[in-house]
């Protein structure tokens, strides 16, 4: 009874795609297969999905960063995020694989330094003028 998909309540859009799916599965057709997660492998007590995917993500907008500063050639992301590790942990780390030894603990730490130095170039880059006010 609605116009446009915009206008379904979140409750009504369940429904849509819950009655979608049973359609599907009535008339024979597969679902669509699920996407692995991204990410290395975890282990107990080691870092999480989730914190690889931070330090990821920090990564990338200091490489970002670099960019709007004029400061690129740092080197390859793998071998940053290793570095970083290093001085986070005192631990080396393997570009193929950097979270195989870390600990959840030290995954916070890794994280923590990163900030920091997320936070670091963002004041230069706010210094030099080259990227904008949020």
């Amino acid at each position: 009874g609605k116009d446009s998909i915009k206008a379904l309540t979140f409750a009504e859009a369940g429904q849509v795609v819950a009655d979608l799916t049973e359609r599907q599965k009535l008339a024979g057709i597969a679902p669509p297969p699920r996407k692995a997660a991204k990410g290395y492998p975890t282990k107990p007590g080691g870092v999480t999905r989730e914190q690889q995917s931070k330090m990821w993500a920090l990564i990338g907008a200091l490489e970002k960063l670099d960019a709007a500063n004029g400061t690129t050639g740092k080197g390859d992301h793998r071998q940053r995020l290793c570095g970083a590790i290093k001085k986070a942990t005192g631990q080396d780390a393997a570009p193929g694989n950097p979270f195989k030894w870390l600990t959840m603990e030290q995954g916070i730490e890794v994280i923590d330094l990163l900030k920091r130095i997320t936070t670091s170039e963002e004041k230069r880059a706010l210094r030099k003028g080259c990227v904008g006010h949020g």
